[in-house]
């Protein structure tokens, strides 16, 4: 499911996909992999609290393969274009996902109250849903133990480290939700064929997505780690040589 760019080049994607990447421990980050007709992939990811990013991507990151139709692959990925055009509006980061944030005709984001905004994950979501694709079965979606601590910790980061106002961030921490979309778990149900993905589902698919990555990582790791060595063939010398080098000593 996980591609490594080294191996499967972003470009190889058939018009959209996930993007997947470690942040700050212990976090991951995910995006939007598209791609329109000749042109080179492009991202589109929610960095951080009005953040939102369109750029080439990064060559350290993972992707997956949208898994829906091609039909429906080629109506999404001008329409990630289309969210990712200078025009769009500033997008908040916010913990809390319920209802829809992009404007039908148009995909503007339309949601400026205070407390109000997206994650990396739930950009991905907001998108799909403004398209008629819900990616995730919202009402099958569980509350884990770790996700209230996490989204609070979310939430002290934000107040310090970027230019949310208070008054955004005290009506996060006003609301009772506690649910959380991993960006694992997102990434790997949009290579599923048929949405909404259920909970055990995504569950599973950001299980199998994270030992994707860890692999790759660690093939990354043996690759740095092995010793550069000349290979030699008795008869030619170096392997760039050539027999009339060998012969004369080169």
């Amino acid at each position: 499911m996980v591609n490594d760019p080294s191996e499967q080049p972003f470009d190889d994607v058939q018009e959209l996909g996930a993007l997947i990447m470690r942040g700050l421990p212990p976090e991951n980050h995910v995006g939007l992999l598209y791609k329109l007709g000749n042109e080179p992939a492009r991202s589109l990811h929610l960095e951080w609290h009005h953040r939102l990013k369109d750029e080439p991507p990064k060559a350290d990151w993972f992707w997956v393969q949208c898994g829906l139709d091609p039909v429906s692959r080629r109506v999404i990925a001008p329409a990630v274009a289309q969210v990712a055009t200078d025009n769009q509006l500033p997008i908040p980061y916010s913990t809390i996902y319920e209802g829809i944030y992009f404007e039908g005709a148009t995909l503007r984001y339309a949601r400026n109250k205070a407390g109000e905004g997206l994650t990396c994950a739930t950009l991905i979501l907001a998108v799909f849903d403004a398209l008629g694709f819900p990616v995730l079965d919202l009402k099958s979606w569980k509350q884990r133990d770790d996700d209230r601590n996490h989204l609070n910790t979310l939430v002290n980061f934000l107040r310090a480290h970027s230019s949310a106002t208070e008054e955004h961030v005290a009506a996060m921490e006003a609301r009772p939700s506690g649910i959380r979309y991993r960006p694992q778990e997102v990434a790997g149900a949009v290579s599923e064929e048929a949405f909404p993905v259920t909970f055990e589902r995504a569950s599973a698919l950001g299980a199998e997505v994270l030992a994707e990555m860890g692999a790759i990582e660690q093939r990354r790791v043996q690759a740095a780690d092995a010793p550069i060595t000349e290979q030699t063939n008795p008869a030619v010398g170096p392997v760039d040589g050539s027999a009339e080098e060998a012969d004369n000593g080169a």
